[in-house]
């Protein structure tokens, strides 16, 4: 009876204790997966209108970009009405449009990318926005 109840304890502990050792890294798919970064576009609001001769400008909010394993250098890449990338430097601080001065309808699509440069694909990790310039 005695070896049944080291025996049964000895396999709890082993269940209990699995994929939850230090050197365990998250892995997409794996119970400890990172769920990837969040990207969201705060302003302009969605459909906003800007004053003709004013420079639009951009603010994201990008959460949960630190995970286990990770090495910081995940940044955001955004395009102006399909133009080229561009990379924001400090995704806490306003990013200038001069481009989108023009009067119009215009698009920013952004993404998160690691730091060689290869964009998440987790949906959450894109944003879109549209806006209007002028009247």
């Amino acid at each position: 009876m005695r070896v049944l109840a080291v025996i049964t304890a000895c396999l709890l502990f082993a269940a209990c204790d699995a994929g939850h050792r230090e050197d365990d890294k998250a892995v997409p798919g794996g119970d400890n997966a990172f769920p990837g970064p969040q990207l969201a576009i705060t302003t302009p609001a969605p459909g906003q209108r800007i004053p003709a001769g004013r420079e639009p400008m951009v603010m994201f909010d990008l959460r949960n970009t630190q995970a286990p394993d990770r090495k910081d250098g995940d940044h955001i890449r955004y395009s102006l009405d399909g133009g080229p990338e561009q990379t924001v430097g400090d995704p806490t601080r306003p990013v200038r449009l001069p481009g989108a001065a023009t009067p119009g309808e215009h698009v920013i699509r952004a993404y998160v990318a690691k730091a060689d440069g290869t964009p998440y694909e987790n949906e959450e990790a894109r944003a879109e926005r549209t806006f209007t310039v002028g009247e």
